[in-house]
């Protein structure tokens, strides 16, 4: 399936914050898709001097780059490892990738780095994690049915980590004039 059917098919459901809920399956479903559809490709924007420069990424072609590597570390030649070039050859699943992908950037983010996002043209973002120390707070707890005061509530909320996002509007989407 292409990225595209796959796009088709996942549609985006109308909620309250037009959020979907993670789903193992889905994120899979999209996983295969940009592993297996090799004319699908992205646009990353950069700046070079003060120019947004457009470049071409081609996902498929940067996992099966990444394969052939694996598969000339254990004793095959190039010849061997045009397999995966052919049109034909499909990856079936992506089993041990997603969860390998999932705790690569935990592991990352927990030891106090960013993720940054490619850059799109209307998108410039990250994602960090940061300490919250543990707090506690007090109020007035109160039958729901009655509204009697039943005394005071201590909640504790204890210390964890919260995951943070920057961001950004991008840079070429901001226009600067000076009035005089």
């Amino acid at each position: 399936m292409t990225v595209e059917e796959t796009i088709k098919t996942q549609e985006r459901k109308e909620k309250k914050n037009g959020i979907n809920r993670y789903s193992e399956k889905r994120y899979s479903e999209y996983a295969l898709a940009l592993i297996n559809d090799t004319d699908f490709y992205t646009n990353r924007y950069v700046l070079r001097d003060k120019e947004q420069v457009e470049e071409k990424i081609y996902p498929s072609k940067q996992m099966k780059k990444f394969l052939k590597g694996i598969l000339m570390q254990l004793g095959m030649n190039k010849m061997e490892t045009a397999i995966l070039d052919d049109e034909d050859f499909v990856i079936k699943n992506v089993d041990g990738l997603i969860d390998f992908i999932k705790e690569l950037n935990y592991l990352y983010l927990e030891q106090g780095n960013e993720i940054k996002f490619p850059d799109r043209k209307d998108f410039q973002g990250s994602i960090y994690l940061t300490e919250v120390p543990e707090k506690s707070y007090k109020r007035k707890s109160i039958n729901p049915k009655t509204g009697e005061v039943l005394g005071d509530l201590t909640v504790t909320v204890k210390e964890h980590k919260e995951l943070k996002a920057n961001k950004e509007v991008p840079d070429w989407l901001i226009d600067k004039k000076i009035k005089k």
